[in-house]
């Protein structure tokens, strides 16, 4: 079993999250870290994975 840890980023790297009561705004943040994750995923050859987060990507270009 490979179990992979996910280092601390310092507070001033992290990206800005977005009010969670303006809809546009989180589908937007939300599909920037899905595009981010999948070219992540894709790079790693995770493909389930990357697969996973273009249903994300799709979801939100429909709107949903």
């Amino acid at each position: 079993m490979l179990i992979m840890t996910v280092p601390e980023m310092p507070p001033d790297n992290r990206p800005q999250r977005p009010d969670p009561t303006d809809r546009g705004e989180t589908i937007r943040y939300i599909g920037r870290m899905a595009a981010e994750l999948k070219g992540l995923a894709s790079s790693a050859e995770l493909d389930f994975v990357a697969y996973l987060l273009g249903m994300v990507e799709e979801d939100l270009r429909r709107g949903t």
